[in-house]
């Protein structure tokens, strides 16, 4: 276990309550390197703010990735001016990334996976299918109590983040920022386990990060997933693992499927399903913790949310990789349409080359008839003969070479 010694910060008032700032832990003490993931020990006490990632970790590293994928809008019509704002967006994340409270969330959500996925079995009464998707206080304890340090962390991280635009941001994408470190973290942290961070771990991540922090577990995750950015010094990893991916499968498909219109049945349509609307999971831990009387005032409300394909992000994959099929089958048209039209080009030119040659060489042999007409019909006739002798042939149209 990893468990320095750390300083509590400075403390300010807000509406939540007092948000206590953390600093920067103490160095921890030099362990013996972990390797492989099953022999982690998540920690066992909880009297710090966070329990720090393995020693091997560098957080500039996690951020330095988390950064690169990240999109900036830019609402600048001028493209100089929208340079400047997006590299103004890069500099504030990446302060809002380094600050203390975001490692500390990033931390104990580190060990929170390791603990849920790696370390026990998910008992059926911590999960539902239906919403709350999480039961807390099924959960086991040392479960309860990084959730509970990862509230707090999280309530004084948002506290941090004055401007509208940037909380907009926050809300929008600090789930997909957060399973983003955790994978990095565990990818760096245990490099002989690296075969089981695959991509269905990548999307148990967004699932439960996603519920964590707003409620609701989307069902896009290849949206975010594409856009993940794992450089370890030679380029992006998941980039080459996806190309390579696609190259293996178009050895398979080499055409588009073809579409089956049906008359007779109508596709039922996907299940609606009612999701409590009134505070993220990760958010009411925190009023629960610390025991706001205000949260039973805030009435909840109920929407009813369609359901997605189960199999969505293959669907997903499966099309991209089809439009990217025809992308090619179109680009291979028009390529061959080109050389067509070039080769055309060429034959009429040629064409046109041979009928000029022909028109000439006709009129030579009227000139020379006339000029033998002249001599005499004893000429003309030796010449004619002279002709057939060496296999050319007289034609209305023009003169060919007998075979």
């Amino acid at each position: 276990m990893y468990a320095p010694d750390l300083r509590r910060g400075p403390t300010t008032t807000t509406f939540l309550g007092t948000a206590t700032y953390i600093t920067e832990p103490q160095e921890q003490n030099k362990a013996t390197t972990i390797l492989k993931i099953e022999e982690a020990q998540p920690p066992n006490t909880f009297d710090e703010l966070y329990t720090p990632l393995p020693n091997q970790v560098e957080f500039k590293k996690i951020n330095t990735n988390v950064l690169n994928s990240m999109k900036f809008p830019s609402k600048s019509n001028d493209k100089e001016d929208g340079l400047l704002e997006v590299k103004s967006m890069f500099t504030q994340w990446q302060k809002y990334l380094n600050l203390e409270e975001h490692k500390a969330v990033v931390s104990d959500s580190f060990w929170y996976v390791v603990t849920k996925f790696f370390k026990r079995e998910i008992q059926p009464d911590e999960t539902s299918e239906t919403y709350p998707k999480i039961n807390f206080n099924k959960l086991p304890k040392e479960d309860q109590k990084l959730l509970t340090r990862i509230s707090r962390n999280y309530i004084n991280l948002f506290l941090t983040i004055d401007r509208k635009d940037d909380r907009q941001l926050f809300f929008k994408t600090y789930f997909d920022i957060l399973a983003q470190s955790v994978f990095y973290a565990l990818f760096y942290s245990f490099p002989l386990s690296r075969s089981k961070f695959n991509d269905d771990l990548k999307k148990q991540l967004l699932d439960e990060f996603s519920y964590l922090f707003t409620g609701i577990e989307i069902a896009n995750s290849q949206k975010y997933l594409k856009e993940w950015n794992l450089d370890l010094g030679a380029g992006n990893i998941f980039k080459k693992q996806a190309e390579q991916k696609f190259a293996k499968q178009q050895q398979y498909e080499q055409s588009l499927p073809p579409i089956v219109l049906s008359q007779t049945t109508v596709k039922a349509r996907n299940k609606r399903v009612m999701v409590p609307i009134k505070f993220s999971p990760i958010v009411q831990i925190y009023l629960a913790e610390n025991k706001y009387s205000t949260r039973n005032q805030i009435q909840e409300y109920k929407m009813k949310f369609t359901e997605s394909e189960k199999n969505q992000d293959e669907l997903e994959l499966k099309f991209a990789r089809y439009i990217k099929l025809a992308d090619q089958l179109k680009s291979e048209a028009i390529a061959m349409r080109d050389d067509n039209e070039n080769r055309k080009k060429k034959m009429k030119s040629e064409i046109k080359t041979i009928k000029q040659e022909t028109v000439n060489h006709h009129k030579r042999l009227e000139k020379r008839k006339a000029e033998e007409l002249e001599r005499g019909a004893h000429e003309y006739a030796n010449y004619l003969v002279s002709m057939l002798n060496a296999g050319i042939t007289v034609a209305n149209l023009g003169v060919s070479k007998q075979k």
